[in-house]
């Protein structure tokens, strides 16, 4: 254990202490007043983002609104806590105190992590892993409640000689939902891939996996001509005519490839010729 454990327990002793202290009831207001802020602030940000067409703004309405939906409520709606609850309601009360001090201890790891020379501390914590753990769950959740959330997301200026993306900037942006690009097209045997979830990779990275059953290709989703046009905006078969043969860049196979056949997104289809130079 080392200091970014202790961090986990004192962080989780206050939550269970401080709720369990609260008692039941004033638990229960915080948790709607919570979903009630971030229904209000979704929807601040689909008004931003769809009417306006503007993320940032988006964005803006969603921590505005959200925001002050959470901190105006209690001034509103008053409430004395009763001096005589229950033990069971302060033993439950503790334990739900434990499941918001877990995501509490989420968001300080990740602000750890953001100071390059505490990364090493994490990898070496015992109790941050299994808190990690939850990431890609979260990631998933989202894609099945299709959340249309803004990113950090790298924008592709352009593909090196290997076929792997080069990235220009990072910019905010939609995020992918990546669970429905399963069954997308595969580029190398046209197959139809399957999205394996998403996987930590290093460090708090976390990507989609996508598999191909058929030639075994893996990938962020880069590798299948619908998840190629949802990433980057482009088609591989474009691609492929100004760089040769792409590979992911995430989960790397080791063998660029032409996509082959026609684009189930587009129609476009790679000349022959291009085939023959990789055989």
């Amino acid at each position: 254990m080392n200091w970014v454990d202790l961090i986990i327990l004192i962080v989780l002793a206050i939550t269970v202490y401080t709720e369990a202290r609260r008692g039941f009831l004033f638990l229960i207001l915080d948790i709607l007043r919570v979903i009630i802020g971030l229904i209000i602030g979704g929807l601040g940000y689909l008004v931003g983002a769809r009417l306006f067409h503007n993320l940032e703004f988006g964005l803006f309405l969603f921590m505005l609104l959200g925001l002050g939906t959470v901190f105006i409520m209690p001034v509103i709606f008053k409430f004395t806590p009763s001096k005589t609850e229950p033990v069971i309601g302060r033993i439950f009360s503790g334990v739900l105190g434990f499941v918001i001090g877990i995501f509490i201890c989420l968001g300080v790891i990740m602000i750890i992590a953001a100071i390059p020379s505490f990364r090493d501390d994490i990898d070496q914590s015992v109790l941050a892993q299994p808190i990690l753990g939850i990431v890609p769950a979260i990631h998933y959740e989202a894609d099945v409640l299709n959340l249309r959330m803004p990113s950090m997301g790298a924008t592709a200026l352009k593909f090196d000689q290997e076929g792997n993306p080069v990235f220009q900037r990072n910019t905010l942006k939609e995020r992918v939902n990546f669970l429905r690009l399963d069954n997308s097209t595969c580029v190398e045997c046209n197959a139809k891939v399957n999205f394996k979830g998403y996987k930590r990779r290093l460090g708090l990275l976390i990507s989609p996996l996508f598999v191909c059953p058929k030639c075994g290709r893996t990938s962020d989703g880069c590798q299948t001509f619908e998840g190629f046009h949802k990433i980057y905006g482009q088609c591989p078969v474009e691609i492929v005519r100004k760089i040769g043969p792409i590979d992911c860049g995430v989960w790397t196979n080791n063998r660029p490839v032409y996509p082959k056949g026609k684009c189930p997104v587009c129609g476009k289809t790679l000349e022959k010729d291009y085939y023959e130079l990789e055989e």
